[in-house]
C-alpha cells in the first residue's frame, strides 16, 4: 500500500510548519505517558527523507497494518482539530 494524502499536505507551509511543531510536542508527551510509538511513526511520515510505504514503517516498528492506519487517522484527527483551534 502506498502512502495516501495526509491532512498535512492539504496545508498551507506555514500551518504545516506550525501544526507540525505542536504535534510533535504533543506526541512526544503522550509517549512519554504511554510508552507508545506516535512520536517516531508521525516523524516517518511527515520529517523523514525518506520516503517509506505503510508496509515498511509498520514492520520497521513492529506494527500491524490495521494499528498504522489507526496511528494515521488519530494523528489526522488532531491535525484538523488543532487546525480549526487557531
Amino acid at each position: 500500500m502506498n502512502r495516501r494524502e495526509m491532512f498535512l499536505d492539504r496545508c498551507t507551509e506555514e500551518e504545516k510548519a506550525r501544526l507540525i511543531f505542536r504535534l510533535q510536542n504533543y506526541y512526544l508527551c503522550k509517549d512519554l505517558d504511554e510508552g507508545k510509538n506516535y512520536l517516531k511513526i508521525f516523524n516517518e511520515l511527515y520529517i523523514s527523507a525518506e520516503n517509506l510505504t505503510y508496509e515498511s514503517i509498520a514492520s520497521k516498528y513492529f506494527l500491524g497494518i490495521n494499528t498504522l492506519k489507526r496511528y494515521i487517522t488519530r494523528i489526522n484527527e488532531l491535525a484538523k482539530k488543532l487546525s480549526k483551534s487557531n
